[in-house]
């Protein structure tokens, strides 16, 4: 961990926090002593608490999970799927990490902060301080997905208090900026990820062929590539749980359809 990403996750939290006070006391403080319970006030700092406690279980699951680390000088991979590699030297050779000598799976690449490579790593984020890759994408990508519901329910909670009072509180202009602000940079992070998603690329392949025609092996079609990354059941897509197909050394390929052309025409 870097001290940098530290310093990002503590202005992170404390973030949080603020929101988290904001919410909770500043705009409820004294509905439960001076009024009669209202459901409706319930209900929404309820909401938000739900929506607190599945932001940090996400936040938590994408940081300290393995991404899927390779040993350093490791010359072996599990289940013996060497053999089924694709991605290799012009000479058919597995290839070999020039930094951390170790084997490179297909997808797999080097980081140059947590000095060894990753399976299907997608990049080194500084607001998990974490590498993102093959075990932790889900999570990073819930943990987006989250962090956008959860700065709408603020500003929205934030707007009807000021509609309610006739007024905005101070704490409740800056807390609704900040969210505004997170937002409007979470929700470009987020779009961009689901579009990834959806093309079965990672952040390092988007930026390595978005100037290449390179027929993409990995792409299953729309709802193959978002089950590869969320799963088969649809329920726990948004939810920080392992549901994510494969192992991270072996992916599923398409067939590429100039290959499969010649392949039919030369058994016709």
């Amino acid at each position: 961990m870097t001290l940098a990403g530290r310093l990002i996750v503590i202005v992170e939290q404390l973030l949080f926090i603020f929101a988290a006070y904001v919410i909770g006391y500043d705009i409820f403080y004294g509905w439960w002593n001076f009024h009669p319970v209202k459901i409706s006030a319930v209900v929404q700092v309820g909401v938000f608490a739900l929506l607190f406690i599945i932001c940090q279980l996400c936040f938590l699951r994408a940081a300290i999970t393995d991404p899927g680390w390779i040993f350093p000088g490791s010359t072996s991979v599990q289940d013996g799927s060497e053999s089924s590699f694709v991605e290799r030297k012009a000479n058919g050779k597995v290839r070999i990490c020039a930094k951390c000598k170790a084997i490179k799976p297909d997808r797999a690449h080097h980081c140059s902060i947590c000095n060894r490579c990753v399976l299907k790593m997608d990049h080194h984020c500084p607001f998990v301080n974490n590498c993102i890759g093959f075990f932790n994408y889900k999570y990073f990508f819930n943990f987006l997905f989250w962090i956008v519901v959860f700065c709408i329910y603020v500003i929205v909670l934030v707007v009807l208090d000021g509609l309610s009072n006739n007024e905005i509180r101070i704490v409740g202009i800056v807390v609704g900026f900040l969210c505004t602000v997170v937002l409007f940079l979470v929700s470009i992070l987020f779009c961009n990820h689901l579009r990834f998603v959806s093309r079965n690329v990672t952040t390092i392949e988007h930026v390595e062929k978005r100037k290449s025609t390179t027929f993409n092996q990995y792409d299953l079609g729309a709802f193959g590539n978002i089950t590869q990354v969320f799963g088969n059941n649809p329920l726990l897509w948004l939810f920080p749980f392992w549901t994510s197909v494969g192992n991270g050394y072996v992916y599923e390929l398409r067939p590429n359809k100039l290959e499969t052309s010649l392949l039919l025409a030369r058994s016709s």
